[in-house]
């Protein structure tokens, strides 16, 4: 893959973050469980390109955020993980109800802010938090 066809996973995540909390708005849970699960793995691959890594699989999502965990000593970025995936399988399988999607969509941001803390470059701004 050419250098300029590189998806920007910064910017990605807070687009699926903002598309997953309008979901919710909605009352879309499973939608809005898909969307906040893919900014969360849009913020770990975000972290894994800034360090020269790439991978496709959910396994390889969490075997990376797993050696993170353990290389920063951080086990909290372990168990905000484990509590986010209940989104990924949410989409396919619905079981989280509205206010336990809106809860895990805190954790969620909680662990795509230290993750886009680990980055070189900051995902630029949007127009409306410009206006």
């Amino acid at each position: 893959m050419k250098e300029q066809e590189k998806p920007d996973y910064l910017k990605q995540s807070r687009e699926y973050y903002d598309n997953g909390l309008t979901f919710l708005s909605r009352g879309r849970s499973g939608k809005a469980s898909e969307m906040i699960w893919g900014a969360v793995a849009a913020a770990i691959r975000a972290v894994a390109e800034s360090r020269g890594h790439e991978f496709r699989t959910h396994q390889g999502l969490r075997a990376y955020i797993n050696g993170i965990t353990k290389e920063l000593e951080e086990p909290e970025l372990w168990r905000d993980f484990k509590a986010v995936e209940a989104l990924h399988v949410n989409f396919y399988e619905p079981s989280e109800d509205l206010a336990s999607v809106e809860e895990l969509g805190k954790i969620a941001k909680r662990l795509i802010d230290r993750l886009i803390g680990l980055t070189p470059v900051r995902p630029r701004s949007t127009e409306a938090e410009q206006a």
